[in-house]
């Protein structure tokens, strides 16, 4: 509680200083799965920005292996020290708090943080849903954490919704396809980083020139 007062403290005091806000800076902002993109999208004819350039967008990425959401709002708190305000603020995280967490506090800790975060001045907060896994470690029901997982994208994809944000599905990606993932059941491959990359320059795409909330 005490960081998010440290933090909404925070983002009051960047509100005077709108003028620093550059329009179509976007920011990705996760774990492994944000790590791993950010390399795949390098080696990609697009590069970096997702070929989004056209629409004056520059991408900073902002992928911590091992990240858990606890390391949230301090992550951000330390880049907006050095960094705009983006327009976007793309989010994927929480996979690596799913087994380890109680659920319900998890879920009231996710809706607290996005609700922080959808006050950052003219900044759009955008739910990338947790995606699925082949192999969820040190889960006692493969079965039950896949419902947790399930319920928690649900919840916060509707309460992202509520406060104005954005959702990308990442429909495309399911734990049935096996070539998406590594040996490990985790990360992603080159197959499953390039669906997930196309995923998001799709979304991006449409929310810079449509007025849509879901893709």
């Amino acid at each position: 509680m005490l960081l998010q007062v440290k933090f909404c403290n925070h983002v009051e005091h960047k509100r005077h200083f709108n003028s620093n806000w550059h329009a179509q800076d976007i920011s990705f902002v996760g774990s492994s799965i944000v790590y791993w993109a950010q390399r795949r999208a390098l080696s990609r004819p697009v590069g970096r920005n997702l070929g989004l350039e056209k629409y004056g967008v520059q991408i900073r990425w902002c992928g911590i292996r091992g990240m858990k959401w606890s390391q949230l709002l301090t992550r951000i708190q330390r880049d907006l020290r050095n960094f705009l305000c983006p327009q976007y603020l793309e989010i994927l995280l929480g996979s690596n708090d799913l087994v380890s967490r109680a659920s319900d506090v998890l879920r009231w800790e996710l809706k607290l943080d996005l609700l922080s975060l959808s006050k950052l001045p003219n900044t759009t907060v955008v739910w990338s849903c947790i995606l699925p896994r082949l192999f969820w470690y040190g889960a006692r029901s493969q079965v039950a954490i896949d419902n947790v997982h399930k319920r928690t994208n649900r919840e916060i994809s509707s309460h992202i919704l509520k406060l104005g944000g954005r959702i990308i599905t990442q429909s495309d990606l399911s734990d049935k396809e096996t070539g998406c993932y590594r040996f490990d059941g985790i990360h992603l491959s080159d197959i499953g980083n390039d669906i997930y990359l196309n995923a998001l320059q799709g979304a991006l795409e449409k929310f810079l020139i449509k007025d849509i909330c879901k893709f």
